[in-house]
């Protein structure tokens, strides 16, 4: 990671020299201090998205999918990686009636967790509901195959 400093170039001339000048410790503690803040924005990042992703559940359970989808969206910008919010937004797209926007998230869902037997089964009865009946077929099989497959 490079930072915007004077110092820069004479750390780096200094590291391929082999010898540290007098800011070479400074320069470590800043870096080390930066990493830490990274560390602790990236972790309240998780924390937030974990909460939206709870409240939308809440919500959700009162049949209010519209605004379970505005914190779902907060919480899916927050970690784009994490399946569940994913299937949970393909959930409240559908109740809301718009299937195949449900399918899209689902989708996403079964990408990040191709293993998992619920994201693929929801898949599979969107598709049906829409009338794609050989893609759902397909799902159903994949998700059977991987339920037997289980220890």
């Amino acid at each position: 990671m490079r930072f915007a400093s004077p110092h820069w170039k004479t750390i780096q001339a200094a590291d391929s020299a082999g010898a540290a000048p007098a800011t070479w410790n400074k320069r470590i503690k800043y870096r080390d201090g930066v990493d830490g803040i990274m560390k602790k924005i990236s972790e309240t990042t998780r924390q937030y998205a974990e909460n939206c992703y709870k409240f939308a559940v809440s919500v959700m359970e009162v049949c209010r999918y519209e605004d379970a989808l505005l914190e779902l969206n907060k919480a899916i910008r927050m970690a784009p990686g994490n399946a569940k919010y994913h299937y949970q937004a393909g959930i409240a797209l559908q109740k809301s009636g718009k299937p195949r926007n449900a399918i899209m998230q689902m989708k996403k869902a079964v990408k990040l967790e191709q293993n998992n037997v619920l994201y693929r089964r929801e898949l599979s009865r969107l598709l049906r509901l829409v009338g794609r009946y050989k893609a759902a077929r397909k799902q159903r099989e994949i998700a059977d195959t991987l339920y037997s497959e289980r220890p």
